[in-house]
């Protein structure tokens, strides 16, 4: 069997093309100290009909721990090898990104769509591949997969390649080999700084935000703004509420990271550290409050559907009503402790 390093990490779950390539990432522990200055900054894209938001994070946003190397679906061939391929990458020392058709992996889904897959281990006597995924609908885990299963889900998708989402296109394929991070402390923390200021001031950066979103159409806001409009977002369920669990759950994890950047700030300053632990605990708290917001939107919408999922948008005004209101209270809280504490590191 030829496996490569993996640790199922918890810090950053919203979507794949994140949570995937961290997991090999972050089962280097020098790694650890690295991810304090990344998913610090936010945009949105708004829409009548939908709401996007999104860590602004390049699609290579490990290049500082990680070589990488994209293949799009346009140069790969009709006798394109999947199997040797992850045979050859994974003895470069490389796991290996792509895609499958969802309906042909997951036995709880019937939707076909493009799945992200994570490669970084295969046993050729047992005919498994290995990576993160989905073992059920809300169980994310190491899984293992039978080769004949993946390679009938990636081509039963790449034949229909031309009707894809431009995503799928572009990125249809990486080999990724992770290393070390090889910079300073000092580096992290000016880098930590940087992006803080750019959240807190909701500096914009269009030319940041990914190709494939480049025509998507919308208004566009960024950093704290973006997250300051999300309250007009909760409307009554006769408008279509547009804010889902997927949103709040990303702004529960963007808490969490902003606090852990300013938790590795906060133990290489030598400013006031009483004022500085006191902002430190309360954006502490402020994350705890943004796990309640989450929760009451994922069991207001557990009730609505019976317990058989919380994914989709609300129905309940009562419920809306109350997230928008709690959602104020917290946009509120965070502008009175995060713009004096980054003035502060």
């Amino acid at each position: 069997m030829n496996s490569l390093p993996i640790s199922l990490q918890r810090e950053v779950t919203s979507y794949l093309n994140y949570s995937l390539p961290l997991c090999s990432i972050l089962s280097e522990d020098k790694n650890r100290n690295w991810l304090n200055s990344r998913f610090l900054n936010l945009y949105s894209i708004d829409s009548p009909e939908k709401l996007w938001l999104d860590f602004l994070e390049p699609v290579d946003f490990y290049a500082d721990v990680a070589s990488h190397h994209f293949i799009t679906a346009e140069n790969l061939t009709d006798d394109f090898n999947l199997l040797q391929h992850i045979q050859d990458c994974l003895a470069r020392g490389r796991s290996l990104s792509f895609f499958v058709d969802s309906s042909e992996l997951l036995s709880f889904s019937d939707q076909s769509h493009p799945l992200q897959l994570w490669v970084y281990g295969y046993d050729e006597e047992k005919q498994l591949v290995f990576s993160p995924g989905f073992s059920g609908e809300r169980e994310f885990e190491l899984v293992q997969y039978p080769v004949d299963k993946i390679v009938r889900a990636f081509y039963a998708l790449f034949e229909k390649r031309h009707e894809q989402p431009i995503w799928y296109r572009l990125y249809c394929l990486a080999e990724v080999s992770v290393t070390n991070y090889q910079g300073s402390e000092d580096t992290l923390c000016d880098a930590i700084r940087e992006r803080l200021n750019q959240y807190a001031e909701s500096t914009v950066l269009s030319n940041c935000i990914r190709p494939e979103f480049g025509d998507v159409s919308g208004t566009r806001r960024f950093g704290f703004d973006a997250v300051c409009a999300l309250p007009s977002t909760l409307l009554p369920s006769d408008t279509s509420c547009r804010f889902i669990y997927q949103t709040a759950h990303l702004l529960y994890e963007h808490k969490k990271q902003v606090h852990q950047a300013l938790c590795f700030l906060g133990n290489h300053s030598s400013v006031n550290q009483i004022a500085v632990h006191k902002g430190i605990e309360g954006y502490k708290n402020l994350v705890t409050e943004y796990e309640k917001f989450r929760r009451i939107l994922m069991m207001g919408r557990l009730r609505e559907t019976y317990w058989e999922t919380f994914y989709g948008p609300l129905s309940d005004d009562k419920v809306i009503n109350k997230l928008k209101s709690k959602l104020d209270s917290l946009i509120e809280t965070e502008a009175t402790i995060l713009h004096p504490l980054t003035n502060q590191l």
